[in-house]
């Protein structure tokens, strides 16, 4: 598993008691997460997970309630907080995709019938004048 090198800055998501997130470097040491001079608290490499970024190397991060003696675990959150992260049956994934297709497909603007009609007049006026050259008509 993915260890937190010796005497570095994790990054941390500090929630606190009105479910506002903050986010927050702290330094850590080995497998101690330094809060304050005289405040640390243990993790393990459970409590980690990375935050992918694209060019970069992934990042690690730390959950951290506060007034929680140690970090939260994902698997934890799923389960056991609702508020946090929801637990979804498969019917609420499917249900939340079509919600977000339906919300981009109502971004996309089509085309509008005036513009439509312009342009089939163009290429009508195109198709003709092409005709026109090739009998050998001189345009200009």
């Amino acid at each position: 598993m993915i260890l937190v090198e010796t005497m570095g800055k994790v990054l941390v998501y500090l929630v606190h008691p009105d479910k506002s997130l903050e986010k927050r470097y702290f330094k850590c040491k080995e497998n101690k997460l330094i809060l304050g001079k005289d405040k640390e608290i243990t993790f393990s490499p459970e409590h980690i997970f990375l935050l992918k970024r694209k060019m970069l190397p992934p990042k690690q991060c730390l959950v951290l309630v506060e007034g929680k003696g140690e970090p939260e675990k994902l698997g934890d959150i799923i389960g056991d907080a609702p508020g946090l992260f929801p637990k979804m049956t498969y019917s609420d994934v499917v249900e939340l995709i079509k919600r977000e297709v339906a919300k981009a497909r109502m971004r996309i603007k089509p085309i509008s019938l005036n513009l439509f009609v312009i342009l089939l007049i163009l290429h009508i006026i195109t198709i003709v004048m092409l005709l026109m050259v090739m009998k050998g008509v001189r345009i200009g």
